[in-house]
């Protein structure tokens, strides 16, 4: 490993912590991917057969038994 390769490593780190709004974005894509992929595995998959578009029509259906 060279030189220039360690400055720029310790440049990228040292940009990364001091700027909040990088680190806030990058944390909240993480967080939208993940809770996105445990709804389609346990809900979208388990009750509407992987179908997004049952899922979000079910939004608007009226329920009967109120």
């Amino acid at each position: 490993m060279t030189a220039s390769m360690i400055y720029n490593g310790l440049g990228v780190m040292a940009w990364l912590i001091t700027s909040p709004s990088i680190i806030s974005i990058l944390t909240s894509i993480i967080m939208i991917v993940y809770f996105g992929s445990l709804l389609k595995i346990n809900v979208v998959d388990l009750k509407y057969n992987g179908s997004w578009k049952q899922y979000f029509k079910s939004w608007f259906k009226r329920k009967k038994n109120l």
